[in-house]
Protein backbone atom coordinates (compact mmCIF):
# COMPACT_ATOMS: atom_id res chain seq x y z
CA UNK A 1 0.00 0.00 0.00
CA UNK A 2 2.82 2.31 0.87
CA UNK A 3 4.46 1.68 -2.52
CA UNK A 4 1.21 2.49 -4.32
CA UNK A 5 1.03 5.80 -2.45
CA UNK A 6 4.63 6.71 -3.35
CA UNK A 7 4.05 5.74 -6.98
CA UNK A 8 0.93 7.92 -7.17
CA UNK A 9 2.87 10.89 -5.70
CA UNK A 10 5.65 10.41 -8.28
CA UNK A 11 3.07 10.19 -11.10
CA UNK A 12 1.46 13.46 -9.93
CA UNK A 13 4.80 15.27 -9.89
CA UNK A 14 5.84 13.91 -13.27
CA UNK A 15 2.50 14.83 -14.85
CA UNK A 16 2.72 18.33 -13.36
CA UNK A 17 6.00 18.83 -15.19
CA UNK A 18 4.31 17.92 -18.46
CA UNK A 19 1.66 20.65 -18.29
CA UNK A 20 1.04 22.66 -21.41
CA UNK A 21 1.85 26.37 -20.91
CA UNK A 22 -1.82 27.28 -21.36
CA UNK A 23 -2.71 24.95 -18.43
CA UNK A 24 -0.13 26.22 -15.94
CA UNK A 25 -1.99 29.36 -14.86
CA UNK A 26 -5.58 30.29 -14.17
CA UNK A 27 -7.22 33.36 -15.72
CA UNK A 28 -6.34 36.19 -15.99
CA UNK A 29 -2.73 34.99 -15.66
CA UNK A 30 -0.61 33.66 -18.50
CA UNK A 31 2.54 31.59 -18.20
CA UNK A 32 5.65 33.39 -19.46
CA UNK A 33 8.46 30.94 -20.04
CA UNK A 34 11.20 33.60 -19.91
CA UNK A 35 9.98 34.57 -16.44
CA UNK A 36 9.06 30.99 -15.45
CA UNK A 37 6.03 32.52 -13.80
CA UNK A 38 2.35 33.30 -14.22
CA UNK A 39 1.76 36.99 -14.87
CA UNK A 40 -1.12 39.19 -15.95
CA UNK A 41 -0.51 40.04 -19.61
CA UNK A 42 0.06 43.67 -20.55
CA UNK A 43 -2.55 45.04 -22.96
CA UNK A 44 -0.63 46.44 -25.93
CA UNK A 45 -3.80 47.74 -27.60
CA UNK A 46 -4.31 50.51 -25.07
CA UNK A 47 -5.89 53.50 -26.82
CA UNK A 48 -4.14 56.85 -26.92
CA UNK A 49 -4.99 58.91 -23.87
CA UNK A 50 -7.61 61.55 -24.48
CA UNK A 51 -6.30 65.10 -24.32
CA UNK A 52 -7.91 66.67 -21.27
CA UNK A 53 -6.11 70.00 -21.43
CA UNK A 54 -8.43 72.89 -20.66
CA UNK A 55 -10.60 74.25 -23.45
CA UNK A 56 -11.35 77.95 -23.69
CA UNK A 57 -14.89 78.70 -22.53
CA UNK A 58 -17.28 78.74 -25.47
CA UNK A 59 -15.10 76.83 -27.92
CA UNK A 60 -17.31 74.38 -29.78
CA UNK A 61 -20.58 75.84 -28.51
CA UNK A 62 -23.35 75.70 -31.11
CA UNK A 63 -24.20 78.96 -32.84
CA UNK A 64 -26.27 80.43 -35.65
CA UNK A 65 -24.22 83.61 -36.03
CA UNK A 66 -21.33 85.63 -34.61
CA UNK A 67 -23.54 87.28 -32.00
CA UNK A 68 -23.97 83.88 -30.31
CA UNK A 69 -20.20 83.75 -29.77
CA UNK A 70 -19.62 87.38 -28.82
CA UNK A 71 -20.48 86.60 -25.17
CA UNK A 72 -17.14 84.75 -24.97
CA UNK A 73 -14.99 87.58 -26.40
CA UNK A 74 -12.34 88.86 -25.79
CA UNK A 75 -11.07 85.78 -23.96
CA UNK A 76 -13.14 83.25 -25.85
CA UNK A 77 -14.20 82.32 -29.37
CA UNK A 78 -14.68 85.29 -31.61
CA UNK A 79 -16.83 84.03 -34.48
CA UNK A 80 -19.36 81.40 -35.53
CA UNK A 81 -17.91 78.93 -38.02
CA UNK A 82 -20.77 77.82 -40.25
CA UNK A 83 -20.79 74.97 -42.72
CA UNK A 84 -20.49 76.71 -46.11
CA UNK A 85 -22.31 73.81 -47.77
CA UNK A 86 -25.25 74.04 -45.32
CA UNK A 87 -25.53 77.56 -43.84
CA UNK A 88 -28.85 76.74 -42.13
CA UNK A 89 -27.17 74.11 -39.91
CA UNK A 90 -25.82 75.18 -36.52
CA UNK A 91 -22.18 76.18 -36.56
CA UNK A 92 -19.67 76.26 -33.74
CA UNK A 93 -17.99 79.09 -31.89
CA UNK A 94 -14.27 79.17 -32.60
CA UNK A 95 -11.05 81.23 -32.54
CA UNK A 96 -9.19 82.78 -35.42
CA UNK A 97 -5.43 82.60 -35.81
CA UNK A 98 -5.11 79.67 -33.40
CA UNK A 99 -2.35 77.25 -32.69
CA UNK A 100 -2.69 73.76 -31.21
CA UNK A 101 -2.04 74.93 -27.65
CA UNK A 102 -4.72 77.62 -27.92
CA UNK A 103 -7.39 75.12 -28.99
CA UNK A 104 -6.86 72.67 -26.13
CA UNK A 105 -8.71 69.46 -25.35
CA UNK A 106 -9.52 67.37 -28.38
CA UNK A 107 -9.91 70.43 -30.60
CA UNK A 108 -7.52 70.85 -33.49
CA UNK A 109 -6.15 73.97 -35.13
CA UNK A 110 -6.81 73.91 -38.88
CA UNK A 111 -4.93 76.11 -41.32
CA UNK A 112 -6.76 76.38 -44.63
CA UNK A 113 -4.63 79.19 -46.08
CA UNK A 114 -3.07 76.85 -48.68
CA UNK A 115 -6.35 75.24 -49.68
CA UNK A 116 -7.72 76.51 -52.97
CA UNK A 117 -11.05 74.86 -52.13
CA UNK A 118 -11.35 76.67 -48.79
CA UNK A 119 -10.51 80.08 -50.26
CA UNK A 120 -13.70 82.14 -50.26
CA UNK A 121 -15.64 79.57 -48.21
CA UNK A 122 -15.11 81.24 -44.86
CA UNK A 123 -15.85 84.88 -44.03
CA UNK A 124 -13.05 85.31 -41.49
CA UNK A 125 -9.70 83.73 -41.03
CA UNK A 126 -8.66 80.52 -42.72
CA UNK A 127 -7.02 79.40 -39.45
CA UNK A 128 -9.36 78.26 -36.65
CA UNK A 129 -10.02 75.66 -33.93
CA UNK A 130 -12.43 72.83 -34.76
CA UNK A 131 -13.54 69.50 -33.33
CA UNK A 132 -11.83 66.31 -34.62
CA UNK A 133 -14.71 65.43 -36.97
CA UNK A 134 -14.62 68.84 -38.64
CA UNK A 135 -10.82 68.66 -38.80
CA UNK A 136 -11.05 65.38 -40.72
CA UNK A 137 -13.47 66.95 -43.21
CA UNK A 138 -11.33 70.05 -43.62
CA UNK A 139 -8.28 67.89 -44.25
CA UNK A 140 -10.06 66.41 -47.28
CA UNK A 141 -10.16 69.86 -48.91
CA UNK A 142 -6.48 70.57 -48.27
CA UNK A 143 -6.48 72.16 -44.82
CA UNK A 144 -3.63 71.26 -42.47
CA UNK A 145 -5.03 70.32 -39.06
CA UNK A 146 -3.16 69.40 -35.87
Amino acid sequence: MRNAFLISIVVIFVSACELDDSERCSAPYEYVEAEAACIIPVDTDVPEPVDTSPVQEGLGEPCQGDSDCSVYAPDGPVFCLLDPTNPTAAGMCTFTECDYAACGGQFECCNCENSTTAAGMFDYSLVFCVDPGSAALLATIGCACE
